[in-house]
C-alpha cells in the first residue's frame, strides 16, 4: 500500500488521523500486535469469511484507479447527522447545512431552556398533563412574535425570559441571599420577577382590568377565575376567543417588557448613585416600580399603534372592537390603530 493510498483510505477516514498512526509502518506494527492478541480460532473464522467473499486473502495492487474507487466508496458513507436525524453526506454538504450542524450544541441548549420555560408555565397554571401537552411550542411562539414590526428593545425581555437569561439572584451564585428590590423576597428568579412579584402583578392587574371592562360583539370578556393565566402572557395563548391575534401578541410583548422595566426601576431606586441618600421603604419602591411598569406597558402599545402597518387581511370587524389596540376605519391618518384604555 502506498503512503498516499494509506492516508486517503485508512488513516483519515478509518483511524481518525491519530498522530501515532500517521506512518503506515507504525500502524502495521500496532495491527500485528492486535492480530497476535486475537485468539487463533477467531482469526481462522475471519479468514474463512474473507475467502468466501473475496476468493483470496491477498491484498490487490493499489493503482490510482483503485485508490480513487476506494476513496469514493469511503467518502460516500461519511457525513453527519442533524438534530432531526437527517443524514448529511459529504457530497451534499452546503453552507446552510454546515452552519446548522455547527450550531447543534447551541440548539440543544436552547431547546432545553425552552423546556424549562414550559415547566414554569405548568407550575404557575397548575396544568394537568393533557393541558400541558396542548401548550404551543416556544419555538412557534417566538417565530410569531419576532415577526411583529416593533423595535427589538421590546422583544429582548421576552427572548431572555424564554432562555432564563436574566441575571437574577437565583442564577448568581455569589448573591443567593440578595432580596428582590421591589418586595424583599430572597433569591428571586424569573418566575418571581415576571409573575409573582408585586410589580408583575400590577401589570397583570392592568391587563385583567382592561379585559373585564371591554366587550367584543356585545359580549363581555370574562376571564376564567377572574385572572389571566401564565400561559396567556408567557406563550401568547389567547384567554378569550374574541381577542385578535396580533393585538394579543403585542399585549404579551408589552407586558413582559413592562415587567422588566419595573424590575430595573426597583433596582435603581434601591441602589441610588448617591450613597448618602436615604433608602426608600419597600412599599414606596413597589409603588414607584409598579407605576413605571404600567407606564412602560402603555408606551409600547402606543408606539406600536403609531408606527405599525395593518395588513388589509387583518382589517376585520373584530379588530375594530378590541381592547388595548383597535383599528378605526374612519381614522384617515397613520395606521388607523389607536389605544383603547378603560
Amino acid at each position: 500500500m502506498q503512503d498516499e493510498g494509506y492516508n486517503w483510505t485508512v488513516w483519515g477516514p478509518v483511524l481518525g488521523r491519530h498522530s501515532q498512526l500517521a506512518r503506515r509502518q507504525d500502524a502495521l506494527v500496532i495491527v500485528r500486535r492486535l492480530m497476535q492478541a486475537i485468539p487463533a480460532a477467531w482469526r481462522e473464522a475471519a479468514d474463512a469469511v474473507a475467502v468466501a467473499h473475496l476468493g483470496t486473502l491477498q491484498s490487490p495492487t493499489l493503482t490510482t484507479a483503485t485508490m480513487a474507487a476506494a476513496r469514493a466508496r469511503v467518502c460516500a458513507n461519511l457525513g453527519w447527522h442533524t438534530r432531526d436525524g437527517e443524514a448529511v453526506r459529504l457530497g451534499s454538504l452546503t453552507v446552510a447545512l454546515a452552519t446548522k450542524i455547527q450550531s447543534l450544541k447551541s440548539l440543544e441548549m436552547i431547546s432545553a431552556r425552552h423546556g424549562e420555560h414550559l415547566d414554569r408555565v405548568q407550575v404557575f397554571d397548575n396544568l394537568l398533563p393533557a393541558a400541558f401537552a396542548a401548550l404551543p411550542p416556544v419555538k412557534s411562539v417566538t417565530r410569531r412574535w419576532w415577526k411583529l414590526r416593533v423595535p427589538n428593545t421590546y422583544k429582548e425581555a421576552a427572548w431572555r425570559l424564554f432562555l432564563n437569561g436574566f441575571p437574577t439572584t437565583a442564577r448568581m451564585h455569589n448573591q443567593q441571599h440578595s432580596p428582590c428590590a421591589a418586595c424583599g423576597v430572597l433569591g428571586p428568579d424569573v418566575g418571581h420577577h415576571f409573575w409573582t412579584c408585586p410589580v408583575a402583578i400590577a401589570v397583570r392587574s392592568e391587563i385583567e382590568g382592561q379585559l373585564r371592562a371591554h366587550q367584543v360583539g356585545g359580549q363581555p370578556m370574562l376571564l376564567v377565575d377572574g385572572s389571566v393565566p401564565c400561559s396567556a402572557l408567557w406563550l401568547g395563548v389567547k384567554p378569550h376567543p374574541g381577542l385578535h391575534r396580533t393585538v394579543w401578541d403585542m399585549v404579551c410583548l408589552a407586558a413582559v417588557h413592562a415587567m422588566d422595566v419595573g424590575r430595573c426601576v426597583a433596582w435603581s431606586v434601591t441602589h441610588p448613585e448617591d450613597q448618602a441618600a436615604a433608602p426608600l421603604p419597600l412599599l414606596a419602591v413597589e409603588r414607584v416600580a409598579g407605576r413605571a411598569a404600567i407606564a412602560a406597558f402603555w408606551d409600547v402599545l402606543g408606539d406600536f399603534a403609531a408606527t405599525a402597518t395593518i395588513a388589509r387581511t387583518a382589517r376585520t370587524v373584530r379588530l375594530t372592537q378590541q381592547p388595548f389596540l383597535s383599528w378605526n376605519v374612519i381614522l384617515m391618518h397613520g395606521s388607523g390603530l389607536h389605544i383603547v384604555r378603560r
